[in-house]
């Protein structure tokens, strides 16, 4: 156990969210996180939680609370820097519902069990709710949206807060969801800009309020003291950046552009087949899953669901001209975004 027992950790009332058509999770337990989770899913929120939840998860209690009707689960044990986490796998996808206790301690805790294995598993379940969680940025242009790939640090960010700030629409910045339709539909998470913002994507810095400005170089400091081993991000809404540029609900997927970094001596382009494409698709999932998939027995678990996955990615994909671009990896982060920029017509 991670955190004591306390007065505060209410585990039996939830906060309910809906992403896309019908997937829901609920997050319960301990006070802090469930206000952090209203600040990441909040425009998701629903009025009631009478509604069965496709993931519950449960943060701060002891880790046995939540075994009994489906046993024993694996435990995954995670540490990244100051923090550290400890959290149930449900390896059963032919389960009604995922059920996820989570012990978490450190600076930025929340936001990497959000990202290492609360994220991951509603991906899983997403899968089961007839859509794809999938890592990457969509921007609208028209009727249509531009879905960009790329694992983590790739430069989506950044990409989107640029989007934002020329004015254009944005689903999302580091995840959307798909569907077999070819529909993409925002996944509501606040942006984490980090403190080059102010050089890969200045007209957004300049559209930031003052507080979150000084904020950025506030941390941007301590990056450089303590030598890049305390670079938090800052969290915003799309909104922070500018006017209310909300999406629309859904969007077809219009083109997909990967982005890679990789020992090349100019920025490359490079037109992708659809093997290419699932393979790229494949490449950045077990990405956003490594954490997870690293519990022994949780990949095999999940085989006949991936295989499904694949099918409706595959078919999400299908009418979408697909590019790769390659980065080279001597670039720094600002010139890498500004040409990324120019080559998607965001600059």
């Amino acid at each position: 156990m991670l955190w004591p027992n306390t007065a505060d950790r209410r585990s039996g009332t939830a906060d309910l969210y809906r992403f896309g058509r019908s997937l829901t999770v609920s997050i319960r337990g301990q006070r802090r996180a469930r206000s952090y989770f209203r600040a990441e899913y909040g425009s998701a929120a629903l009025a009631t939680d009478s509604e069965e939840p496709a993931v519950d998860v449960l943060i701060g209690g002891r880790l046995r609370e939540r075994a009994g009707a489906t046993g024993e689960q694996p435990e995954l044990l995670g540490a990244h820097k100051l923090a550290r986490w400890r959290a149930s796998v449900p390896v059963g996808p032919e389960v009604g519902t995922m059920r996820v206790a989570v012990a978490v301690r450190g600076p930025l805790g929340l936001a990497l069990v959000q990202s290492s294995v609360i994220e991951p598993l509603v991906s899983l379940a997403a899968v089961r709710a007839g859509s794809v969680l999938l890592p990457g940025a969509a921007i609208a242009r028209g009727d249509r949206t531009v879905l960009v790939l790329g694992r983590s640090r790739s430069g989506k960010t950044s990409l989107a807060a640029r989007a934002l700030a020329a004015g254009l629409r944005v689903l999302g910045d580091d995840q959307v969801i798909i569907n077999a339709d070819s529909e993409c539909f925002p996944f509501p998470r606040r942006l984490r800009l980090y403190s080059d913002l102010s050089r890969t994507a200045p007209a957004a810095f300049a559209a930031l309020s003052p507080s979150v400005r000084t904020r950025l170089a506030a941390l941007g400091h301590v990056n450089a003291l303590t030598r890049g081993f305390v670079a938090p991000p800052v969290s915003v809404s799309a909104s922070a950046i500018g006017a209310d540029r909300t999406a629309p609900v859904r969007l077809l997927i219009g083109e997909v552009v990967v982005v890679r970094r990789a020992q090349v001596g100019a920025l490359a382009l490079q037109d992708i087949d659809r093997e290419e494409l699932a393979a790229e698709t494949d490449d950045v999932l077990m990405g956003q899953r490594s954490e997870i998939f690293k519990v022994p027995g949780v990949r095999a678990a999940y085989d006949t669901l991936l295989t499904h996955e694949r099918a409706m990615i595959a078919c999400a994909l299908a009418a979408a001209p697909a590019r790769r671009v390659l980065v080279p990896d001597s670039w720094t982060s600002e010139r890498a975004v500004g040409a990324l920029a120019r080559e998607l017509e965001l600059a």
